[in-house]
């Protein structure tokens, strides 16, 4: 939600207790329209949203031309265990504060 050094991202808050999947699923949304606003990709997209029973479900997001394949892909070369995936990362972080498991 806040930007480094003063900086606002205009990001939302956590999707409120009791929220179903359609409402979570927006917040990611827009967490990764940020992003794209950001440069961390050219377009980002939740996708394959499948409710299932009570709160739970599955859904899927997409990135294209993302920021940090190049970093990927040289961090894979080297078999590197470390990981940049931004969009990973925040998705879950969401997903926590919102009270849902991952």
């Amino acid at each position: 939600r806040y930007g480094f050094r003063g900086q606002q991202f205009g990001a939302p808050g956590p999707a409120p207790p009791g929220s179903g999947l359609a409402a979570v699923c927006a917040g990611v949304q827009e967490l990764l329209d940020v992003m794209v606003g950001q440069g961390y990709a050219l377009k980002a997209s939740v996708l394959d949203v499948a409710p299932g029973p009570g709160r739970s479900g599955s859904f899927r997001v997409r990135l294209e031309g993302p920021a940090n394949l190049w970093g990927l892909a040289s961090l894979s070369f080297r078999r590197s265990p470390v990981v940049s995936t931004y969009d990973a990362m925040l998705t879950r972080a969401y997903l926590r504060a919102s009270g849902g498991g991952v």
